[in-house]
């Protein structure tokens, strides 16, 4: 569910999950859970908030923030399905205290404007989170309905800013994905799709909210990651194949390679990455 979150440290990795089983069975892995980054036994945290509707909630993705004090997560429908005969209020993002953990929802669909326009006002998951490097701020991404249609299906995918000491919500990119703080200063680096979809798509970076996002890369790219000295990001190449870009010079080097590292089931890919210290 949105990958893994190591600690800033790098002693610590947190991971959601989302267990979709069979009806009246309790989820055996559902919630928030943290693993030594050496490896050993996970420990749950804390499971996701109770369903008003019998829907199964999960959570992810995961992010941890810069201080390594709190951990940021979305609350989102396990497997994409939702009834939404009336709202679900553990939907949305939430924020705990890593070492008391002690749950608040900081903002909800509605307050994200992540919701479609049919009565059923049924939400949009979020698909990313990133805490900006003074950790006031969370980049949130997810969609919105498209403004001026009425159709609900009609959506776009927003980066949003969240405060984290009032819940308010501002736009910091439309029409991208995938937006991740610098760990240093206030630059945003983001995914925008071209007309041509996934396969035009553009690695931008943007040197702080409002403004015009630098071309770094193209072609079908996911999961941008900074290096944790900010030199670099690194990125998904069409599912088989990681790169990172150089964010002064544009310079790119490649990784790895799926085929490079195992035998795979065919149809394999690469979903999501993220950098840890060593």
């Amino acid at each position: 569910m949105g990958g893994l979150a190591p600690s800033p440290n790098g002693h610590t990795v947190a991971f959601g999950e989302a267990a979709t089983i069979a009806p009246g069975n309790p989820p055996p892995t559902q919630g928030l859970w943290v693993v030594p980054a050496t490896g050993g036994a996970p420990r749950r945290l804390l499971l996701p908030p109770s369903s008003v509707e019998g829907n199964q909630l999960g959570i992810g993705p995961v992010a941890w923030s810069p201080d390594g004090s709190t951990l940021a997560y979305a609350v989102n429908p396990a497997g994409g399905v939702l009834n939404t005969t009336r709202p679900e209020p553990g939907l949305g993002l939430w924020l705990t205290r890593y070492d008391r953990v002690h749950s608040h929802l900081l903002a909800t669909p509605a307050q994200l404007g992540a919701v479609d326009t049919s009565p059923s006002r049924a939400p949009f998951p979020i698909d990313q989170l990133s805490w900006s490097a003074d950790g006031r701020l969370l980049a949130v991404s997810t969609r919105r309905p498209l403004p001026g249609s009425r159709q609900p299906t009609q959506t776009i995918p927003v980066v949003l800013a969240v405060d984290r000491r009032g819940g308010s919500v501002r736009v910091l990119v439309s029409g991208a994905k995938d937006g991740v703080f610098a760990p240093r200063g206030r630059a945003i680096a983001y995914v925008a799709n071209g007309s041509g979809g996934a396969a035009t798509a553009t690695l931008r970076l943007a040197v702080g909210p409002g403004y015009h996002g630098r071309i770094l890369a193209s072609g079908p790219i996911s999961s941008p990651a900074w290096a944790p000295d900010g030199r670099s990001i690194a990125y998904i190449d069409g599912g088989t194949v990681i790169r990172t870009v150089d964010a002064t010079t544009g310079r790119l080097s490649v990784v790895a390679t799926l085929a490079g590292l195992g035998r795979f089931p065919a149809g394999a890919q690469f979903v999501h990455l993220t950098w840890m210290h060593a």
